[in-house]
């Protein structure tokens, strides 16, 4: 069974790793550029099975200086929300459910705090496979934006009791 924790920063190597290693999906990141999204995530959650941890979230509440186009614009566009601002999955994980786990837990969050949920995933370079999984999970799309050549986005927002 998939269980929910909160992050812990003893995590901070591991979640370093598991993000580099799903890049061009997310952007990378070193230990320092991590701890600095970290310090301005409002819950940062890990999936783990038999603990293993095997997935993580990083989500954030409107209002903070925060340098991140997605998260900018999901600002401009919604006065209050709160952001996912990447989930990750272990190659070795994916198919197993995590995502949805962690996403289920994000739902939550939000709903506790009357919010949306808002994310966003790249169109170039194109990741299908995320978008499919936003749309089955019940995401509307919010608006699209090409931020520079070879980098544009598609903009997601679930409402759940906000």
């Amino acid at each position: 069974m998939i269980k929910i924790r909160k992050y812990s920063d003893t995590d901070l190597d591991w979640l370093v790793k598991l993000n580099n290693l799903c890049v061009p999906n997310v952007d990378p990141h070193t230990n320092a550029s991590m701890q600095n999204n970290l310090n301005h995530t409002r819950h940062t959650i890990i999936a783990i099975k038999d603990g293993v941890a095997l997935g993580a979230a990083l989500l954030m509440r409107e209002g903070e200086k925060y340098n991140s186009k997605n998260y900018n614009w999901h600002s401009a566009h919604n006065s209050k929300h709160l952001y996912v601002d990447r989930i990750i999955v272990a190659e070795q994980a994916r198919g197993m459910g995590v995502g949805r786990k962690l996403y289920q837990h994000a739902f939550g969050l939000a709903d506790d705090m009357h919010v949306p949920l808002t994310a966003e995933v790249n169109t170039v370079p194109d990741n299908p496979q995320s978008h499919a999984f936003h749309h089955a999970l019940g995401f509307d799309i919010a608006g699209e934006t090409e931020h520079e050549p070879g980098y544009s986005v598609r903009f997601y927002k679930y409402e759940g009791q906000a």
